[in-house]
């Protein structure tokens, strides 16, 4: 992935937001082809910059995915 123009923070450098943005689709993306039927939220995402991500510059991710189904009881109103 490269990053791009409105990915950017004023600075030139690839927002937060966008990189963690893709790793939870990573993740759903994943947890996906486990046969899950439901979809879910992501309780928690902790990502690790080893540096700043510019414009044009390849990315690479290393992503871990822990997985964990829980059941939750329904709420109705």
């Amino acid at each position: 992935m490269k990053g791009r123009p409105h990915l950017l923070t004023a600075g030139n450098i690839l927002h937060g937001g966008a990189t963690e943005t893709l790793v939870d689709l990573i993740g759903s993306a994943v947890i996906f082809t486990t046969g899950v039927t439901q979809s879910g939220v992501s309780f928690e995402i902790k990502l690790s910059y080893l540096d700043d991500a510019f414009l044009d510059v390849r990315l690479c991710f290393s992503v871990e995915i822990n997985f964990k189904e829980t059941k939750i009881r329904s709420v109705s109103g």
